[in-house]
């Protein structure tokens, strides 16, 4: 599954400044992000909400890009 890539931060957004999960670098306006899970879902498949960190979504997509890449050799 690739992740929701949401449009790009405005300037004054709150998550200006703030690292980001993956790379640790600040998050700026203009930057396309995804939210990335911190905890696991139940197991039951119930509705539920999770905390999530703010990640680049190019980060994000480099990393499960990589992880693909691993699993084929």
């Amino acid at each position: 599954m690739d992740p929701r890539k949401y449009s790009p931060l405005p300037a004054g957004h709150p998550s200006i400044g703030e690292p980001c999960g993956v790379c640790r670098r600040p998050i700026e306006a203009g930057d396309e992000t995804t939210l990335v899970p911190i905890e696991s879902p139940p197991t039951d498949c119930r509705a539920h909400t999770v905390e999530a960190a703010l990640c680049h979504w190019a980060c994000v997509t480099e990393g499960l890009r990589a992880a693909r890449a691993m699993e084929v050799t």
